[in-house]
């Protein structure tokens, strides 16, 4: 059996509702870059949403959280001008060089550290647009991103020799640092959406 994906690990969820906070720092986003659907964007219902291709803006924000959604709305969204493989191997290359501490993790060296950072990242748009949010969203938050997950990774390495248990902590790293972003930002309370069915 092969080892979870970032992918795999994504879509395996129950249809949900759209965090609003996550959509509005992706609205945020959007009026700098170009946001749009990498495919259609399906409710738990069979309803299609919007089609893919289509942009992201404050017009689509009432339909989408109007229904709960197939697939996770960061699962289904392309991002302008992301975040790249480079981007992040630059960062952990300086991380690295910088923190005696993280290089100690890996018995390999850097290197094995960033093959493993990249394994999901290269080939995962639905990461590559979480980053890319996360990053721009909050000054530095690229740093914190790629600095969580080089320690998850190496702990993983140190906690356990089985490999799948090993791969989902590694997993941690990424989803739960870069998904912040689907939490309001602490100081800045936002009134309670009420939508018709909840008035009811």
């Amino acid at each position: 059996m092969g080892l979870p994906t970032f992918r795999q690990n994504i879509h395996a969820q129950q249809p949900s509702s759209v965090n609003i906070h996550y959509l509005n720092h992706v609205l945020e986003v959007g009026e700098r870059r170009a946001i749009e659907a990498s495919e259609d964007i399906i409710s738990g219902s069979g309803l299609n949403l919007l089609r893919k291709g289509a942009r992201i803006d404050n017009h689509m924000k009432e339909r989408l959280l109007e229904h709960k959604l197939r697939k996770p709305l960061e699962a289904t969204l392309q991002v302008g001008d992301a975040v790249t493989a480079d981007q992040v191997v630059t960062v952990a290359e300086r991380l690295l060089d910088q923190h005696a501490m993280l290089r100690s993790l890996y018995t390999s060296g850097a290197a094995q550290a960033l093959n493993l950072l990249l394994r999901d990242y290269a080939t995962s748009p639905i990461l590559q647009s979480l980053l890319t949010v996360y990053a721009e969203h909050r000054e530095a938050k690229l740093d914190h991103a790629v600095a969580v997950s080089l320690l998850t990774m190496g702990m993983a390495q140190k906690l356990t020799r089985n490999s799948e248990d090993r791969a989902r902590l590694m997993l941690t790293g990424w989803p739960r640092k870069v998904k912040a972003t689907r939490v309001e930002s602490p100081g800045r309370p936002g009134p309670r959406r009420k939508t018709d069915r909840h008035r009811r």
